[in-house]
């Protein structure tokens, strides 16, 4: 038979033949026309009966134009030709062009088996060719919603898909859905996705994707906002519960491709390519959590505020664990960090807008020679706030070196076992209060003590270019020694008041210290000094509890380097002196030069009352000059070179600095000055 149209085959086919297979084909296939329709039965007959059996059957048919269903749900294959074989106990249709939406069938089959059995089945197979978004159309129908299982909506995809669909089922009138066997398979190429992950998108995909009944598997590679990156992910479809997912990506993320993911928050701390190995879960809609491990080996660190840093090459690692609401990141309750010299652990709270970070919870952080916990929180009016405690805090850099204008603001409250002033100098029990704004510190308080118990206060503050500054301590030997200007004062109480000022990126101190009832031992320098001036028993007591002084006066400036001394006195029970020069504290250098007198000289020259003899002791009257030395210490602060030239008189600006600064500072402000004869 030739040109019959399709919907006369009911008409054509026995009822008695394969009613499993008749019912299902009739049910299913539509439209369209047998073009050539041939059929041999083999029949066994029963005349007495009037009745016969088939007992075999070949055939073959072609066609064009069907419509064939072929998944309750699914949409139709259109416009389906091929040809169809009658064998045995066995139909096949085998297509070779159709239309599923827009996607072409290239091929495959649909077999009825085990024809005349009491259960028969049909098998579907069909490649089909075309548009990922249609094949996913397809597939995301009831009862699969296989596209949205897997987290894709297909109006958001492009791409093309080679798919190959497979179906198996048993050809009964009530057919459940547990007793379908299902599966999709594609390979897909020139895959996009708009707002893949975090608003970013993917593109450029070749991917290799395979679903069946209990769940699905993809992998391949894509780009990531123009981010090549591999992915592996598997979702499990779960009976009466959301799908739970599973997705791990690699990619490498140099500072271009930082910037293009909107990630490069730190590009101030890293410098480099980082490795990215981000595994992503999820067992509920909307909500999921990422895990991103982070090879920082090539990558270089530095930290300048804590003079830390780690060059390329050095291992070094982090962990992130996100929390996802929504496709955003709402929260980074896990955050480690790990480098030589590095540890820490860390969570980040984000603000309502999940764009900034609003706390950071420090668990621990270990950075060079830092060892601390604590908050760091959001103000209001800009900036952090960061509550700190620990061991120990490195706060050397952070009060040497000036930071640019546009610093972030930062305000510290601390309380510390440890503070680190300068490098192997530290004060203990400590509590801070230090706020930085305009790239300088507006105020700094902060209260301890030294090693050996005494206690110290430091407080900083005043608005303008200049602060003010204030220090006191009952221990100016231990000052000394914290400043780094000297280890061989001992006891002593200490006040310095002053002016810090910044220019050019440095940053001064220029002030004025008291001192009062300390003692100087170990010095070889100066027991030198002492020496060639003829002061043995003061130089004798240097080596043993030190030489007393119960003034100290000077004027300095400091620079966090230097410390320039100015009109500095010294005055104690057995010697008096004066000292200008500096100090080198980097490169441990001395340049000093002042006079030097016995006690019992400058006692009984401070003991008259009568000022016309003292005016004429100034001058040096006929016969009447004081025993006294010049002295000049320079090079290394341990081992200078020392020049002593004795003098006949004292001369009268050494006389004039000792009247001064041997007074309290109000009377000596009132003092006059000295008449000089000429």
């Amino acid at each position: 038979m030739t040109d019959l149209p399709f919907a006369k085959l009911d008409k054509l086919w026995p009822a008695v033949f394969s009613p499993g297979g008749r019912h299902w084909v009739l049910a299913n296939v539509h439209d369209g026309v047998l073009d050539e329709a041939r059929a041999q039965l083999g029949l066994k007959i029963d005349a007495a009966a009037y009745a016969a059996q088939v007992v075999s059957a070949t055939g073959h048919l072609r066609y064009h134009g069907l419509t064939v269903s072929y998944f309750n749900g699914l949409p139709p294959v259109q416009k389906v030709a091929g040809t169809a074989e009658l064998a045995g106990n066995r139909l096949e249709f085998l297509p070779t062009a159709g239309l599923l939406k827009s996607t072409k069938v290239t091929g495959g089959s649909i077999q009825l088996t085990e024809l005349g059995a009491p259960t028969e089945w049909a098998t579907i197979d069909l490649a089909l060719s075309g548009s990922l978004q249609d094949t996913l159309d397809v597939i995301d129908n009831k009862p699969l919603h296989y596209a949205h299982a897997v987290g894709l909506d297909p109006a958001h995809v492009g791409g093309h898909a080679d798919t190959q669909l497979h179906f198996r089922f048993p050809l009964v009138n009530e057919l459940k859905f547990d007793a379908i066997e299902y599966g999709v398979k594609s390979s897909l190429t020139g895959v996009s996705i708009a707002k893949a992950a975090l608003d970013h998108n993917l593109t450029d995909g070749t991917l290799a994707l395979d679903i069946g009944p209990n769940g699905a598997h993809v992998q391949g590679t894509a780009q990531f906002e123009g981010v090549p990156m591999t992915l592996d992910g598997d979702t499990a479809f779960r009976h009466g519960a959301p799908p739970k997912t599973r997705y791990h990506v690699a990619l490498r993320l140099d500072p271009g491709a930082r910037h293009r993911l909107g990630l490069d928050i730190a590009e101030d701390v890293l410098n480099g390519p980082v490795g990215a190995d981000v595994t992503y879960s999820a067992d509920q809609p909307g909500r999921g959590e990422a895990v991103a491990n982070l090879d920082l080996a090539e990558a270089a660190l530095s930290v300048p505020d804590f003079g830390w840093d780690k060059p390329a090459k050095a291992p070094g690692s982090i962990k992130i664990v996100l929390d996802i609401v929504k496709d955003a990141v709402a929260r980074l309750p896990e955050v480690e960090v790990k480098a030589p010299g590095l540890d820490g652990r860390f969570a980040l709270t984000l603000g309502a807008d999940k764009h900034e970070v609003e706390r950071v919870d420090i668990r621990r952080l270990a950075l060079g020679a830092t060892d601390i916990k604590g908050t760091i929180l959001r103000r209001a009016g800009g900036g952090w706030q960061a509550n700190l405690s620990g061991p120990r805090f490195d706060a050397s850099r952070l009060i040497k070196d000036t930071t640019p204008p546009g610093a972030t603001p930062l305000a510290i409250n601390g309380r510390f076992d440890r503070l680190a002033l300068a490098p192997k100098h530290e004060i203990q029990n400590v509590s801070a209060l230090m706020l930085r704004r305009g790239g300088s510190w507006q105020s700094v308080q902060i209260d301890g003590h030294y090693t050996n118990g005494r206690h110290l206060n430091l407080q900083i503050g005043g608005e303008g270019l200049g602060k003010r500054l204030l220090f006191q301590s009952d221990d100016l030997g231990a000052t000394m020694s914290l400043l780094g200007i000297a280890d061989n004062v001992v006891g002593g109480k200490v006040t310095i008041s002053g002016q810090i000022s910044e220019a050019s990126g440095k940053r001064t101190l220029r002030g004025h210290l008291e001192g009062s009832n300390y003692s100087l031992v170990r010095a070889p320098a100066f027991a030198q000094v002492l020496g060639m001036a003829s002061l043995d028993g003061a130089a004798q007591s240097l080596s043993g509890g030190g030489v007393p002084f119960g003034v100290l006066r000077a004027d300095f400036t400091y620079d966090g380097s230097h410390v320039q001394l100015d009109r500095s006195v010294a005055y104690g029970s057995s010697i008096g002196l004066t000292a200008n020069g500096y100090f080198d504290i980097d490169r441990d250098r001395v340049e000093l030069q002042g006079t030097i007198a016995p006690a019992y000289a400058l006692n009984s020259l401070l003991g008259f009352g009568n000022l016309p003899v003292i005016g004429t002791i100034l001058t040096g009257g006929e016969g009447q000059g004081l025993l006294a030395a010049n002295y000049h210490l320079s090079g290394p602060a341990d081992n200078p070179q020392v020049a002593v030239n004795p003098l006949s008189a004292l001369a009268p600006g050494f006389l004039r600095q000792l009247f001064q600064f041997a007074l309290p500072p109000a009377e000596a402000q009132q003092q006059p000055g000295p008449q000089q004869t000429h």
